[in-house]
């Protein structure tokens, strides 16, 4: 059982996860969790996987949305508790989100080994309140074992690296008919209100350059520039693409600094302009962006400091540095970690008597 949901950042490196496992062992059956109104329960069922949807409401808001919330959490719990009186399961493995505390509460009363797997540099509530009685806890960039009170804490990477690592040569031009060099921007699947505002004024600076821009805008974003796709030769304008093709066809990406989309760009081996999103908890997208802009991959630039000029002006200056980006994919190829998502199925594989 696998345990996911609330934003890709928890459900893609889970179906990495899942993807592998399926490969080596294809009599494995796996079931997904998660909620039935946020995008696991499309997401998930449309990669092929089993999906079980449980009615959670997100503990934000007021006083009163919190208690509603916390009274989905009891009912999912003893949900939970009838469906392993039912089911069997060998393991489960949980990717964070509020979503896998009520599961592995119940877990524990049948005695089922449960492992954790948390993508961002600093850990996640769920995580925490999971990680005491967890077998083992795999995270995706060093931490202190006393931030979850077990001593069975193993750095391995984010599994997403390993599904970016597989398409490390396959290139797209896009809609590109010069041969520059390529920039992607994009700030995920919904996009960025700010930073598509922004870019509406940097493209009047773009078409001036010798560089070719793919621009993703992500779906709420795309209207705007509607009017603009099409354009202009170095600008290739799309509401949304294969990130990992993206990324792969860039000589520099410009994003946010999630913690799929920075295990992506290392295992690329890409040099990055990380604009770290400010609204997301804990402020966990800068301190991604900081563990790998501390070994040289990538350049930080705060969402508040920028304007279109001064993203113009970074982007020229990397862009035409090309020392400086050989240097920044020497480091994020010394940071990348290619096998996670093989080196937890392996413990996987122990745990559930594939190995012996």
């Amino acid at each position: 059982m696998i345990v996911t949901g609330g934003t890709g950042g928890h459900i893609y490196p889970a179906l990495a996860l899942a993807d592998v496992m399926k490969r080596q062992h294809p009599d494995l059956d796996i079931l997904f969790v998660g909620t039935k109104k946020r995008m696991e329960h499309t997401v998930i069922p449309n990669a092929g996987y089993a999906f079980k949807g449980l009615a959670l409401v997100i503990p934000n808001g007021n006083i009163f949305h919190k208690i509603i919330a916390g009274c989905s959490l009891v009912l999912a719990y003893l949900q939970m508790l009838l469906f392993f009186c039912f089911h069997h399961y060998d393991l489960i493995i949980g990717f964070g989100n509020y979503i896998e505390v009520p599961v592995l509460k119940a877990a524990l009363l049948f005695k089922i080994p449960y492992a954790l797997h948390e993508q961002n540099s600093i850990a996640g509530k769920a995580n925490i309140m999971c990680a005491a009685r967890a077998d083992a806890i795999f995270t995706s960039y060093p931490m202190d074992k006393n931030t979850f009170n077990n001593d069975h804490v193993y750095y391995v990477g984010n599994p997403r690296a390993s599904v970016a690592a597989r398409q490390k040569q396959v290139v797209s031009r896009f809609h590109f008919t010069k041969d520059y060099p390529i920039v992607t921007i994009v700030m995920g699947s919904l996009g960025s209100e700010t930073i598509n505002q922004l870019l509406l004024s940097c493209i009047e600076l773009f078409k001036n350059n010798s560089v070719n821009y793919l621009i993703v805008t992500g779906s709420n974003g795309y209207p705007l520039f509607k009017d603009m796709v099409s354009r202009y030769d170095n600008i290739d304008i799309q509401e949304s693409v294969d990130g990992i093709l993206a990324f792969a066809s860039s000589d520099l990406v410009v994003s946010r600094a999630g913690a799929s989309t920075c295990a992506e760009l290392l295992a690329l081996n890409k040099p990055s302009l990380l604009i770290p999103s400010p609204y997301v908890p804990l402020d966990h997208q800068t301190k991604n962006a900081q563990a790998i802009a501390d070994c040289g991959a990538c350049v930080i630039v705060k969402e508040k400091d920028l304007s279109a000029q001064s993203l113009n002006q970074q982007i020229n200056k990397l862009i035409n540095n090309k020392e400086q980006l050989e240097k920044m994919k020497q480091a994020a190829r010394a940071l990348a970690k290619e096998n996670a998502a093989y080196d937890i199925v392996k413990w996987c594989d122990k745990v559930m008597g594939y190995e012996k």
